[in-house]
């Protein structure tokens, strides 16, 4: 009785060992992944209202946006130019994010400001048409805003053309001038 007592412990013993080691073995793995960085930046971005050397302004533009705040007062901006987007010899599409990166300064000044978007594209640099895919404007009506309350816009563009962003027309309410600050811009450019 005693030996069936203790061959019973042994296959019991046996099973929980060899179940826990297939278990074991069953739920770890290893895998190697190579990857290479293409050592290239997908697009050059250029700040400012003045366009870079060789390309020309969109007509109207190649100027900064622009208005003059009142304290108390509601007004308009005028079109102006941001930035310009070279995507070299990448002709993949590109997600482009274009950030209001002071916008928490701006409430000391504005209770809004509003910045409606405008894209031009163009496939040398000199001859501008305003993008359609995505569409900037419907209707008379634009698509795309920076704002004190969202901060940024993006937007996927089709490869194989060089880029104006601009802000095309805007409003805002001012509540404060002694010491105001312009907005402050940042735009990244990755693959979509």
């Amino acid at each position: 009785m005693k030996k069936k007592f203790y061959l019973i412990i042994a296959i019991l013993v046996a099973v929980v060992l060899s179940g826990g080691t297939y278990a074991y073995t069953y739920t770890t793995a290893g895998v190697t992944i190579g990857a290479t960085a293409d050592p290239k930046d997908i697009a050059t971005v250029y700040a400012g209202a003045t366009p870079p050397s060789g390309w020309t302004a969109p007509s109207g533009y190649g100027v900064p946006p622009s208005w003059s705040p009142v304290i108390n007062t509601a007004g308009s901006i005028t079109k102006g130019s941001i930035f310009w987007i070279d995507p070299g010899n990448y002709t993949g599409d590109l997600l482009v994010t274009v950030y209001l990166t002071n916008s928490a300064a701006l409430t000391s000044y504005y209770t809004y400001v509003n910045m409606a978007m405008m894209v031009h594209s163009s496939p040398d640099g000199t001859t501008w048409s305003e993008v359609t895919n995505p569409p900037f404007k419907t209707a008379g009506k634009y698509n795309y805003y920076l704002a004190l309350t969202n901060g940024y816009a993006q937007f996927k563009l089709p490869g194989g053309n060089k880029y104006h962003i601009a802000i095309d027309n805007g409003v805002w309410y001012c509540i404060n001038t002694s010491g105001i600050v312009d907005p402050s811009y940042y735009c990244e450019v990755g693959q979509a």
